[in-house]
């Protein structure tokens, strides 16, 4: 089919456009028909969107106009009352490989995110686009076909649709090992580049992304002790060497610190600002700055020793030596609850740990075993 030059008209979703990006008349006279995917452009302009006709349009009198969405118009940089060139484009040739979609602040189940799917195959999706379908909203996102990007295409049936929530329940275990206190090649304590991830991810990236997570930090360690009076054995576990040793848990968050020693560590759930993670930073360095005193103290309250008695030694475990499935199996718990308390604002969960190990652990095979288990009972 020819080019076509169309006047450029704006419209809103919630006038007489109704849910069309795209109306034009129903005079004829431009050979476009409904289901026809067309290519929108100003002649001398580098920016070309592509738009799905689905209605012809009684009640536009002239027949070279075409009326585009406004939001999608302005994003594409599309001038009202300036002639655009317009021409029908095959499906095929313009069919996406994939979809992202941006969801925040809503619960998508399984079978929501299928019929999401459904809904858009055989339409066309542009980057930025708010889609309102079956109660929920969702934003486009990356679009890839080809192995490239493009800012508009063609939903097929063999189009892969990806959901990405942006408001999930994240836990970020830190392992707090011997190692945190030595320094890497460019003089930087292994805590610190922990701190620095951190930062940029509170800090620029979930911004940048419009993230509203549920997060929690919780450092974990193992620390082993040596010197501990007989009578006190029997409250502390042996590893497989016969190495006396306790696990600790630290659940850090700003509007509420919780501190627990145990095998259990309780979860409270809190959203923060970007000012509000600028403390929860400080908060960190604090924690890690006063841990090793705070680990003397608990010793030497929950072992006291005998007059004369040396106190126990304790000294923290290195990375290989921690208690990192035990700290795994801790996270699998959140999973294996998820229908319980079931948080309606949220959809996904994601735990991810900072070590500063080589990623080689010494674990008993016993609990090895069930940890994989368990994960592929969740399905992970």
């Amino acid at each position: 089919m020819a080019v076509q030059k169309l006047k450029v008209q704006y419209h809103n979703r919630d006038s007489r456009g109704g849910f069309s990006d795209v109306l034009l008349s129903s005079r004829g006279g431009h050979g476009i028909s409904v289901g026809d995917v067309i290519e929108v452009y100003h002649s001398e302009d580098v920016h070309h969107v592509l738009f799905l006709v689905t209605v012809l349009r009684d009640d536009i009198q002239t027949r070279d106009v075409i009326s585009i969405e406004s939001s999608l118009a302005q994003f594409f940089r599309l001038q009202q009352h300036k002639t655009a060139c317009v021409r029908v484009v095959n499906k095929k040739s313009v069919s996406l490989d994939l979809v992202e979609l941006h969801f925040r602040e809503q619960y998508l189940s399984r079978s929501d995110c299928f019929r999401l799917s459904q809904e858009l195959v055989g339409s066309v999706v542009q980057v930025a686009k708010k889609i309102e379908a079956n109660d929920f909203r969702v934003q486009v996102g990356e679009l890839w076909r080809g192995g490239e990007k493009y800012s508009c295409g063609y939903v097929g049936d063999k189009t892969k649709i990806v959901f990405r929530s942006s408001s999930a329940s994240i836990h970020i275990f830190i392992q707090l090992s011997e190692e945190m206190w030595l320094f890497d090649d460019h003089g930087d304590l292994y805590f610190e580049k922990a701190i620095k991830f951190l930062s940029k991810l509170f800090l620029c990236f979930w911004p940048e992304n419009y993230c509203s997570h549920d997060t929690n930090v919780i450092f974990f360690t193992r620390v082993y002790i040596t010197d501990l009076p007989v009578m006190f054995h029997d409250r502390v576990n042996r590893d497989h060497s016969g190495r006396l040793y306790e696990d600790f848990y630290k659940l850090i968050s700003y509007l509420l610190l919780h501190y627990r020693f145990g095998n259990r560590v309780s979860v409270q759930n809190e959203r923060f600002t970007t000012e509000e993670w600028k403390r929860v930073l400080t908060q960190l360095k604090l924690e890690f700055r006063t841990f090793q005193q705070d680990l003397h103290t608990h010793f030497v309250d929950k072992y006291p020793s005998p007059e004369a008695a040396r106190p126990p030694k304790i000294h923290v475990s290195r990375a290989n030596n921690g208690n990192f499935l035990e700290a795994i199996n801790m996270a699998l718990n959140f999973y294996s609850g998820y229908n319980v308390d079931r948080n309606f604002d949220r959809t996904g969960k994601l735990s991810f740990f900072l070590s500063p190990g080589t990623g080689c652990f010494m674990v008993e095979r016993q609990l090895s075993e069930m940890t994989k288990q368990r994960i592929l009972d969740l399905g992970e």
